[in-house]
């Protein structure tokens, strides 16, 4: 996306003079621009994935049928379910055959397992093409309708934050921009409404200078690809960098600044607020002259 622009100049991939490079570096408009890219991953749906590879490879994987197993696990689905759902799994699998038809997301037959009268996983399997024995897991889809955790949400906000500090250490100015893409590896709903909390609130990650090595944040929703004719992204600038960030161009057109969202969100902050309208001490000067 960056090469379709022909005001960008000197575009690299993971310089060489660098020994934590920054995934892109280049040059738009005389500023220099650092870009780490990172995955934000659902917490949750990533640990739940993991579990169900760990236990179908540790109880399926030497059982003598040449299969595949799918998964469909609902939001509701939790660790404390696992042992019964593979014991289940292990006793039932000569009622089980495998995928003849593929007009469903896991093709059918399909299969349904529930506790207290929900549905918590839906399953089927598919033959392995080279007919080896072991059943193992293939694809695991993972149902996002239940609210966000924004505890963990945050905390992985954080963590990437941390990981850009190795490769974006050149110091920020006029003419140097550091910027770290986020995008949502799986739909993550309200991701674009709880980061303000995660960042701007009284405990976020932006609050006294934090993370003063970048300018910002690029969320980029999980249906947004790097191959998309049009980009999709919210930019959350660091307001240590509020002002400079303001003089920087745009990287990408069509990604929307939060300034203006940002100056609502203050704005509530303090209608919030018991005993003042004023600007909370931490929020630089730079955001507070943005209030109306």
């Amino acid at each position: 996306m960056l090469r379709r622009r022909q005001d960008v100049q000197a575009l690299q991939y993971e310089p060489s003079d660098a020994t934590f490079p920054p995934d892109f570096r280049f040059l738009l408009q005389d500023v220099s621009f650092g870009i780490q890219v990172k995955r934000l991953h659902n917490t949750k749906n990533e640990i739940t994935r993991r579990l169900f590879v760990r236990e179908c490879r540790k109880r399926l994987s030497n059982i003598q049928k040449p299969w595949l197993i799918n998964f469909w696990v609902a939001d509701h689905f939790t660790r404390q379910h696992l042992n019964t759902f593979f014991a289940y799994l292990r006793q039932s699998l000569n009622q089980f055959s495998p995928v003849t038809t593929f007009n469903t997301l896991l093709g059918e037959p399909q299969y349904l397992w529930k506790q207290d009268g929900r549905i918590l996983v839906r399953f089927s399997f598919i033959e392995k093409p080279n007919k080896e024995p072991g059943i193992f897991p293939g694809v695991i889809s993972l149902m996002t309708g239940g609210p966000i955790d924004t505890d963990a949400f945050r905390a992985g906000v954080e963590r990437l934050l941390k990981k850009s500090r190795n490769s974006l250490t050149r110091p920020v100015s006029s003419t140097q921009a550091n910027l770290l893409v986020m995008q949502v590896a799986h739909p993550i709903l309200f991701a674009g409404q709880t980061m303000p909390d995660a960042l701007y609130a009284s405990n976020g990650l932006f609050r006294s200078g934090k993370f003063s090595n970048t300018c910002g944040l690029i969320l980029v929703p999980s249906q947004a690809w790097c191959f998309n004719d049009r980009f999709e992204g919210i930019y959350f600038p660091n307001p240590v960098h509020l002002q400079t960030s303001l003089s920087h161009p745009k990287p990408f057109e069509e990604m929307v600044f939060y300034e203006a969202h940002m100056r609502m969100y203050i704005k509530w902050q303090n209608r919030s607020s018991r005993t003042s309208r004023e600007p909370e001490s931490w929020v630089p000067e730079a955001i507070a002259d943005l209030i109306v």
